[in-house]
């Protein structure tokens, strides 16, 4: 059913039954409630991200800052993706084609492995007021059919839970370019 949504990629308890996605409508679907705990949720971790893009070299940097907020004993990673919005192309659904649709927020790379990088896995725990930083760098697809618009591209970056829980602790966005 549609739309849903996941907040965080925690689960929720919707008519009973334990889930991740919350579907909108009459079903029992509560987006404002499950948005607002997320929210009010603090972060053990916070992310700042720089992008630049160097047109001599055709690359593009990325800085991932990140600083505890408190002590964290558990495994983190901090996964890097890029989106892109203002896609034209074709929308074929329901049996009806749209020439000219816009598309947003399509994923164009993922930077880092699929699973994150982890953060800091050799120490048993990350201790409040510690700051770590790491440059990523990668070239965008400029050329052929399936070319970036790098003025209309966004990095993505989460710092997420990697046992047993996938929870994202925190999320930043920032012009690729």
């Amino acid at each position: 059913p549609k739309p849903c949504a996941t907040f965080d990629r925690v689960p929720v308890t919707v008519n009973g039954d334990l889930t991740y996605f919350i579907v909108r409508g009459n079903t029992g679907g509560d987006w404002i409630s499950a948005l607002t705990d997320r929210i009010n949720k603090t972060t053990p971790v916070n992310i700042h991200l720089t992008s630049s893009f160097d047109e001599n070299n055709k690359k593009v940097n990325v800085t991932a800052k990140m600083q505890f907020t408190q002590d964290v004993n558990e495994s983190l990673a901090l996964t890097l993706y890029v989106l892109e919005s203002g896609k034209i192309d074709v929308q074929d659904s329901a049996n009806v084609e749209l020439e000219h649709y816009e598309f947003n927020h399509v994923l164009q790379k993922i930077i880092t492995p699929v699973s994150g990088e982890p953060i800091l896995d050799s120490l048993p725990n990350k201790v409040k007021g510690r700051v770590l930083e790491k440059v990523f760098s990668f070239e965008p697809n400029l050329q052929g059919i399936n070319a970036w618009n790098i003025d209309k591209c966004v990095v993505v970056g989460i710092v997420h839970k990697t046992g047993s829980s996938k929870e994202i602790v925190h999320a930043e966005e920032v012009n690729l370019k």
